[in-house]
């Protein structure tokens, strides 16, 4: 309704009113007081900003007060005025908001919307159980980079939980938030791993289907195959769909994941793309923090897959472990608790890498630290015999490899791998094949 068409209601519906009184028409009554409040409330919203063609449908208004960002104590008026629940109307309200804050590009606006939501919850009056048990299914609906509408909600579910009797609830909300402030001090490195990017795009497709009218919508085919995508083709998706703080972090709602199937499919691969060996020490104080949340992470699974990945590291540019990088590996090798199923672990992981001096030298590492540890643990136990087996053999192993990778630097090539299991003949098998008896420079 226009503001001059609401004027002239507002001033026939009091004439009408007045008439009715006059002349005792009863039935007319309930009309002209709905199209009288109908036409006030037209011109009290547009006097604040807030344009709405239907004052008289609550899902109308609703989305008016959300586009304008209007007034919580505004909203609480008009929902009085209507006979609605207003600390209902206005908690529906604040998270409608939250869910929006995604899609504003405006930083003015973002703002204006946590500030508002931020008003509500002061203002709300109702049951702190069901505000926290209500926010947590705010909370798997928010969009996984927005970290601060997020911390917005997680400040407040703080607040409510201590006034809960809920066991444990309490404790759950904290691990939520040191997950989040974790998060929010960890910057992306690499760019989205593919299991990342259908995680994501699966979830959108969720959330629209969940509702008609998703604030959140997606403006493109979701049954893209991204493993068909040419590299050009796959950065254009993703500027495209993914908002812009996803460029700097990570998705909140990957590390709730429970089952060790996720872990595998999905949060493996996306820490296995942004582990090194300095910030996995920021991994391992997290889990120490924790016992709801990343429960299907491991230490070792972090410890290996950032030693790994440092050994690709140098492999890729062709270069060489300082005395920096060992003593790192080395301080998290002792981190571990279940020694013997890091051991094998990481020997499997490097197993994969190409020979190079890197590798032989962690390995060496492990080696080294193996024997320290039966060193220091005298008791007799099933784990001890396994490092004791595990060490040895790592020990003949490293000594092919410490074979192969001096053969290779020399450029002799060994066809027949059985010889570096028999040193007599290897060495037999070089002074026959590979030296040239006549050349002084060769011998």
């Amino acid at each position: 309704m226009s503001k001059q068409n609401s004027r002239v209601v507002f001033y026939v519906s009091r004439l009408a009113q007045m008439v009715a009184f006059v002349t005792k028409d009863t039935h007319s009554k309930n009309t002209i007081f709905e199209s009288y409040r109908g036409a006030w409330w037209s011109r009290r919203l547009a006097q604040e900003g807030i344009t709405s063609l239907n004052v008289n449908v609550l899902s109308a208004v609703h989305a008016d007060f959300i586009s304008s960002i209007g007034s919580p104590l505004l909203y609480k008026e008009y929902c009085d005025a209507y006979n609605l629940d207003s600390n209902v109307q206005l908690l529906k309200y604040a998270f409608d908001l939250l869910r929006s804050s995604a899609s504003e590009k405006d930083v003015t606006r973002f703002d204006k919307i946590l500030d508002t939501s931020s008003s509500v919850f002061q203002m709300a009056e109702c049951d702190p159980e069901a505000l926290c048990k209500e926010s947590f299914y705010i909370i798997e609906q928010l969009c996984p980079y927005n970290y601060k509408a997020l911390q917005l909600l997680l400040s407040y579910m703080c607040q409510w939980s201590t006034l809960c009797a809920i066991p444990n609830l309490n404790d759950r909300v904290e691990e939520y938030r040191l997950l989040l402030l974790f998060l929010m001090g960890f910057e992306r490195k690499n760019d989205f791993t593919l299991q990342e990017t259908r995680w994501y795009l699966e979830r959108q497709k969720r959330r629209q289907e969940q509702t008609s009218n998703a604030i959140d919508s997606m403006d493109f085919e979701m049954e893209t195959d991204h493993d068909l995508l040419n590299v050009d083709e796959r950065q254009i998706m993703l500027e495209k769909n993914y908002p812009p703080a996803a460029r700097k972090h990570l998705p909140f709602h990957i590390f709730l994941l429970q089952n060790q199937d996720d872990y595998e499919k999905l949060i493996g691969p996306i820490l296995a793309n942004e582990l090194d060996i300095q910030n996995v020490f920021e991994w391992l104080q997290l889990l120490e923090r924790t016992s709801y949340i990343c429960m299907p992470i491991s230490r070792t699974v972090l410890v290996t897959t950032a030693i790994s990945n440092k050994v690709r590291e140098v492999v890729s540019q062709q270069s060489e472990l300082n005395e920096d990088d060992i003593g790192t590996i080395n301080k998290l090798l002792v981190t571990i608790k279940i020694k013997i199923n890091m051991l094998k672990r990481l020997a499997i992981e490097l197993n994969k890498l190409p020979l190079c001096m890197a590798k032989v030298r962690v390995l060496a590492l492990v080696r080294d630290v193996g024997f320290y540890w039966l060193e220091t643990s005298k008791d007799v136990t099933k784990e001890r015999e396994a490092i004791f087996d595990f060490v040895h053999l790592l020990k003949n192993v490293l000594k092919k490899y410490e074979c192969e990778f001096i053969l290779d630097h020399y450029s002799v090539v060994v066809v027949e791998k059985t010889l570096y299991e028999d040193g007599a003949a290897l060495v037999q098998h070089i002074f026959s094949e590979h030296i040239n008896w006549n050349d002084r420079d060769d011998i």
